[in-house]
């Protein structure tokens, strides 16, 4: 009786184990930061700075302009002040998940970085915060996939410098390379009201939502921060929307294409201007 006591107690215990390791839901950090659109960080801005683009401490960064072609670009992007930073801000930008229809055949499952672009293209255009059309984004992808089948000859895993490209080409407003960003920084960009596309290798995120392990390769926007994290917009998950990272999780992600390797890539992102 005592051997068969101890059978069912060590049966219990790993149900138990099986329910609490696999049925639990994740727990996320509740988001208590207002958010501010973007209508209303230009309105509050005086003139003499309305048609900065970016401002980024002259030192300890470097901004790839090749892309855009044109020696004035830097002169116009940095600036010697850096902004104060609140101990909290999140901006309104719109959620899309890469699959709106939650199809994760191709393309859409390699469609980070076209969902990314788009978000922060409609932050900038005004659009509404919530969860855009999945419609009008579902046509966007489709296009943009084209778009890049005739600019690149390929459109999965594109590097930044590609994405940057596609982005003023394509979507509308302006991407900027950034080598090793701080975490400062990219506050600074975002209390300028300037959300921040990050590449990263994903599997390194170990986001709970996420299928399997997770991408190789992945790109999400930071829209915002509190004293918890990163705030982001996840397309790589349906409830990606307003997910926080921790900022040393986020910060030892971040990876260029590589190859395929973007464990070992570039500490590369792209701040962005409309």
């Amino acid at each position: 009786m005592r051997k068969i006591g101890l059978t069912l107690l060590g049966i219990l215990f790993v149900a138990g184990a099986v329910w609490y390791g696999f049925d639990r839901e994740p727990k996320m950090l509740d988001i208590d930061v207002e958010e501010t659109s973007f209508a209303e960080i230009t309105a509050e801005r005086d003139d003499s700075t309305n048609d900065i683009n970016l401002r980024i401490e002259e030192t300890d960064i470097e901004l790839d302009t090749s892309l855009r072609g044109d020696d004035e670009v830097l002169d116009e992007l940095i600036m010697k002040d850096k902004p104060s930073q609140p101990s909290a801000f999140n901006l309104a930008v719109p959620f899309t998940s890469q699959a709106p229809h939650a199809n994760w055949e191709l393309p859409y499952q390699e469609a980070c970085e076209e969902a990314s672009a788009l978000m922060v293209a409609e932050y900038y255009a005004g659009a509404a915060v919530g969860v855009l059309s999945a419609d009008a984004v579902d046509a966007k992808i489709l296009e943009s996939v084209d778009f890049q089948l005739d600019l690149f000859g390929e459109y999965e895993d594109t590097t930044v410098e590609q994405t940057a490209e596609l982005i003023d080409l394509y979507f509308g407003f302006t991407g900027v390379v950034v080598e090793n960003p701080t975490i400062d920084q990219i506050k600074a960009q975002i209390v300028e009201g300037r959300p921040v596309i990050i590449p990263a290798a994903g599997q390194k995120l170990e986001n709970p939502f996420f299928s399997g392990l997770g991408p190789v390769y992945h790109m999400l926007v930071v829209k915002g921060y509190s004293e918890e994290g990163f705030i982001t917009h996840d397309p790589g998950t349906r409830r990606g929307a307003d997910f926080v990272y921790d900022f040393d999780v986020l910060m030892n992600a971040i990876g260029d294409w590589n190859n395929g390797d973007p464990a070992n890539g570039a500490k590369r992102v792209l701040f962005t201007a409309p």
